[in-house]
């Protein structure tokens, strides 16, 4: 793969033939090039990746129809190929190639390869053109206000829909390649002179060490750069949203934008930034602050809901008043298991037909799934095998799991359920409280491309302590998060709102009606 082009063109294209082997999808045209002083030329190209009008208008037909190209009368040589990129063609990306290696890159990355007979060196054409979804509305993020475009599979739409609302000359993205096998492009953005250089040099840093045969998905690498990844809390935050990925360049961090996928990453990130949405900022700052506490009170009840249930009514039912204790015990008269198994097998029932809701068709999948839990849980109660009360208990546990805007999030919680389950049916409430230490613990020691995942909360910093869980007014929010190190933390001016400068609009410009005669 690293042999020179020759200049011998039967030799060549032999060689390259030899290393793409018998592929029915690989096209080889030949031709003639020039009237007078002919030289024979091939086109190698990967039928179904490249744009055929461009291929046959702007490259075939351009060299084919002009013969000798102006401005040299018997181009030879390397002479030949500068008068066919100078005079010839009418494709903008041009790029050369010195060895069968880079001839193959090009061809599998959906561009044309141009050979000629006596020239020892190639050229690359930028002929791609393959078929691609459109951008459409984010299919795993719900958008109530705020733009509704999605990233989609291809590298260059994804770029330009950041570079669209990232107008900052500062604007990087830096280019590499990941999988031994797939050669997957992906672009990390940044915005030079805010994002930390000290983040960006780790995050080229790990992925230069991923060695795999191919990435398939943004998944991929998440898993493979990540800090803790025994941890059941992702450290980086996965979006189909372009103006989240903005957002998150303008606080100076990074993304990575993986061609084939829609889904790119953002580090470093914290535990806060993956139950916050960027709808958070589109509308006034009360009513943003009572969602995010929404979506904390919902983590809480999905987490540690049913373990408490369980401690309580195995352990201290002396805890409950009295009217519901008789209530509950009423409830669980003939009920054959502990509350233990009833909330595990419950539990393990949602999951079930959560996860056969997901894998069945869109129109069929959330109709079973309603009706699914409707009719076990009904079914369940009448034959006696669960209590009422924990029917409703994993219901609204349920509910409350849906609640984070963060899909991966959302897991973590789910499965730590099932281990604070556990203590609370051995320890009762002392359990529960040993696996909340356990779990604030883990998540006081976890990392995020270096950056604590519980700041600002530990280590404890004043600044951005009103952008948690609620929402401070944005014109009190002047300063970029220093826990994400950028280099400018200076986000909006001093006097931002036009009331907060004194100039009011209805005392400046708007006058009152002069009465008629």
């Amino acid at each position: 793969m690293l042999w020179a082009i020759s200049g011998h063109l039967d030799r060549d294209v032999a060689v390259i033939k030899q290393v793409l082997g018998p592929s029915s999808d690989i096209v080889y045209r030949d031709f003639v090039v020039g009237k007078h002083h002919p030289v024979r030329a091939t086109l190698i190209y990967v039928d179904g990746l490249i744009d055929k009008l461009v291929l046959h208008d702007h490259l075939l037909r351009s060299i084919m129809l002009f013969g000798d190209c102006p401005g040299e009368s018997t181009p030879t040589g390397e002479h030949l190929l500068e008068a066919i990129k100078r005079g010839c063609l009418s494709v903008a990306e041009l790029k050369p190639a010195t060895s069968i290696g880079e001839g193959v890159h090009g061809i599998l990355s959906a561009e044309t390869l141009l050979l000629f007979d006596g020239v020892s060196q190639g050229l690359i054409v930028n002929t791609k053109g393959w078929e691609h979804r459109g951008i459409s509305e984010p299919g795993t993020e719900a958008v109530i206000r705020g733009p509704k475009e999605g990233f989609g599979e291809v590298l260059r739409v994804n770029t330009a829909l950041i570079r669209r609302r990232v107008k900052d000359p500062g604007l990087r993205f830096k280019s590499l390649q990941v999988g031994k096998r797939s050669k997957t492009d992906l672009a990390i953005a940044y915005i030079d002179g805010l994002a930390n250089q000290g983040l960006l040099d780790e995050l080229v840093r790990r992925l230069a060490t991923v060695n795999i045969d191919g990435v398939m998905d943004s998944g991929v690498l998440e898993q493979l750069i990540e800090d803790s990844p025994m941890s059941p809390f992702p450290q980086m935050e996965v979006t189909e949203r372009p103006d989240n990925v903005a957002a998150a360049l303008f606080q100076g961090r990074l993304a990575i934008v993986v061609d084939g996928t829609p889904f790119v990453l953002i580090c470093p990130s914290v535990l806060w930034s993956l139950y916050n949405s960027p709808e958070d900022y589109y509308q006034r700052w009360l009513m943003a602050s009572f969602v995010r506490s929404v979506r904390a009170l919902a983590l809480f009840i999905s987490l540690l809901m049913p373990s408490i249930y369980i401690a309580i009514i195995s352990y201290h039912p002396e805890m409950l008043p009295l009217r519901l204790a008789l209530a509950v015990a009423n409830s669980r008269v003939g009920i054959p298991f502990p509350a233990a198994i009833e909330a595990l097998l419950m539990e393990v029932s949602v999951e079930i037909l959560r996860e056969a809701a997901l894998r069945l068709p869109g129109p069929i999948g959330p109709t079973i799934g309603i009706v699914g839990v409707l009719v076990v849980g009904d079914a369940a109660v009448k034959a006696q095998l669960v209590s009422a009360q924990m029917v409703v208990v994993v219901g609204i546990t349920a509910i409350c799991s849906f609640a984070s805007p963060s899909y991966s999030a959302a897991v973590g919680a789910r499965l730590l359920r099932f281990p604070l389950m556990l203590l609370a049916s051995v320890l009762g409430l002392y359990g529960v409280m040993v696996g909340v230490t356990a779990l604030a613990v883990h998540l006081a020691s976890l990392d995020s491309m270096g950056i604590p995942y519980m700041a600002p909360f530990a280590p404890a910093t004043q600044r951005l302590v009103g952008d948690t869980w609620i929402r401070a007014p944005l014109w009190k929010l002047k300063r970029r998060p220093v826990f994400y190190r950028p280099l400018d933390d200076k986000a909006i001016g001093e006097k931002a709102s036009a009331w907060e400068s004194g100039e009011s609009v209805s005392k400046t410009t708007i006058e009152k009606p002069k009465k008629g005669k």
